[in-house]
């Protein structure tokens, strides 16, 4: 029967020669030529990242030659079991020691298993981790030049009376802008009427049926009612040819009148208060009086108003 076979005990780690092992505080100190207390947190930070990896690298060491004990420890029992697989006795006196002895190996072949995964993912984590690093850094840095940029410019500003100064031109400009767009807009309307007014009678009095053709066509489709719609009308003809909207005005009144059949009355305040009896009715066949059929008679009234 072959002899049993021995397991050994993990070698402990040799600690290291004179020649690898770590610089003293005092050397890195004497070759250092940074100020105390900067020195002090590199030397700090160079041990700290030193002792890690030294600890990593003994960890590797002992779990890797745990496994190698555990690969040899393997083939053992498997000479073992070819050895003796005619020797039931022997068989039935260590079958269920072997059989732990199995479990043992295959329980650390798995453990190992799970470090190679545990130490990549470890190692994909930190990939991710210093690339996230890189860029906050980066962003730090934009972070950093906007800070800068806006410290800078804090010396630009100006103070509350400069401030109160540009404002204040800024508002006179603009008074200043709104008085002459003013003076424009009444120069053009005087301009407007002006030009209205020397115009020839019968060219008013075209342009005139023109415009309330117009106004009839948009008037079949608006939802707006006779008072607020004829009250657009007259104040549109008013801006226009002021005295022809007067007439036009006058006429409508004396059309209302005559259907009322009374010759007196309390007179309109307004012309909103005046459109409320008026239909638009009333605006077309009171044109198509006074513009068409009777055009002669409203030839001499414009021309008597214009003298």
């Amino acid at each position: 029967m072959a002899s049993k076979r021995r397991l050994s005990a993990p070698v402990a780690p040799t600690p290291p020669s004179s020649s690898t092992a770590l610089p003293s505080p005092e050397s890195i100190l004497v070759d250092s030529t940074c100020t105390p207390s900067s020195s002090n947190a590199v030397l700090d930070a160079k041990l700290l990242d030193r002792a890690e990896k030294l600890a990593r690298m003994t960890m590797e060491l002992k779990i890797r030659k745990v496994v190698m004990q555990a690969n040899d420890l393997a083939r053992g029992l498997e000479d073992l079991t070819r050895k003796t697989v005619h020797n039931e006795s022997f068989r039935q006196q260590n079958e269920e020691r072997m059989e732990k002895v199995w479990q043992d190996v295959l329980s650390v072949k798995a453990n190992f298993e799970q470090h190679l995964d545990a130490r990549a993912r470890d190692e994909l984590h930190l990939g991710e981790c210093q690339r996230e690093v890189v860029e906050l850094k980066s962003s730090m840095g934009e972070v950093r030049k906007l800070v800068e940029e806006l410290a800078g410019k804090v010396d630009q500003l100006p103070t509350l009376a400069e401030a109160n100064a540009v404002l204040a031109g800024v508002c006179a400009q603009r008074e200043a802008c709104e008085s002459a767009a003013a003076v424009c807009r009444e120069r053009c309307e005087s301009g407007v009427r002006a030009g209205c007014s020397h115009k020839p009678i019968q060219t008013r009095i075209q342009e005139t049926i023109k415009s309330t053709r117009r106004w009839h066509h948009d008037h079949k489709s608006t939802a707006l009612p006779d008072a607020v719609f004829t009250a657009n009308y007259l104040k549109k003809q008013s801006k226009r040819d002021p005295r022809m909207a007067v007439y036009l005005q006058r006429a409508i009144h004396k059309r209302i009148r005559r259907r009322r059949r009374r010759e007196s009355g309390p007179q309109p305040q307004s012309l909103e208060e005046f459109c409320q009896d008026v239909s638009w009715e009333d605006v077309t066949r009171t044109v198509e009086d006074v513009l068409v059929r009777r055009v002669d008679s409203t030839v001499q009234s414009l021309s008597q108003s214009s003298q």
